[in-house]
């Protein structure tokens, strides 16, 4: 929430709800990118408490641009964008304890490319500096592009949690994340075609949106409710959670 001012600023023409729900992404993504530019440079360790410290930073950047912009001459505002972001930040939290529950029913890191993401993510928290060490062949660094492991890795280091708990955290961050900015999305692209439309509508909308983009984005949940990839599973799938923790 604290990038909210910086966020606003950016999306300062989405008046559904002032680009809210990117103000988590943008936080991560802001942070992560300096975490690993300062370790790469090595001046700065990639360790919790540097972590802190980015995040201080950013944390005032984003209070002087709260304060700046209070001093300007006051716009009028959608009077629900208030409501519209307690309903974005109730759909994050439930669709983030949906897909835990659904990843808590097969927790294991296996299948796809989980276990390639695993080790790129469990090589950056080992390292103090970048680039970390490639897990297959530890004299030599990662020469694959791995911004996207360390996002994950910055937020398990931060909390302080296992990684392997925190892998499927990240998991269900994500999915949390798509659905939330796809509401978001869809609602003030909306808004920006027709002011005439009633906020329940544009939330109905957008709630259609994020369920289309999510889950229904094509066919492979049906392909694994059907065969699935036995030659990629130890124990053949026996239920509907089976099947659908593997996407």
């Amino acid at each position: 929430m604290f990038f909210f001012p910086f966020t606003k600023k950016i999306f300062n023409k989405f008046s559904f709800d002032f680009g809210y729900s990117f103000s988590k992404t943008l936080a991560i993504i802001f942070l992560s990118y300096a975490s690993y530019v300062l370790s790469t440079l090595k001046i700065t360790p990639f360790k919790r408490e540097f972590l802190f410290l980015i995040i201080g930073v950013f944390g005032l950047l984003n209070f002087f641009i709260f304060i700046k912009k209070n001093q300007k001459n006051k716009k009028s505002i959608n009077p629900y964008a208030f409501y519209i972001i307690i309903v974005e930040e109730i759909l994050f939290f439930v669709s983030f304890l949906f897909w835990s529950f659904i990843r808590s029913q097969e927790p294991s890191i296996r299948s796809l490319e989980k276990f390639m993401d695993f080790g790129f993510i469990n090589s950056i928290l080992r390292s103090s500096y970048f680039p970390p060490k490639d897990m297959w062949y530890t004299p030599l660094s990662i020469n694959y592009y791995y911004f996207g492991h360390l996002t994950g890795a910055f937020l398990i280091k931060l909390t302080n949690i296992l990684p392997s708990i925190g892998y499927n955290l990240i998991l269900a961050t994500i999915f949390a994340q798509g659905v939330t900015l796809t509401f978001s999305l869809v609602g003030n692209i909306l808004k920006l075609i027709s002011s005439k439309l009633k906020t329940f509508t544009l939330v109905i909308y957008g709630l259609i949106g994020a369920f289309l983009v999510n889950l229904a984005g094509n066919l492979h949940t049906i392909y694994l409710f059907t065969t699935g990839y036995p030659t990629n599973d130890n124990v053949a799938p026996n239920s509907f959670l089976e099947n659908i923790v593997k996407i």
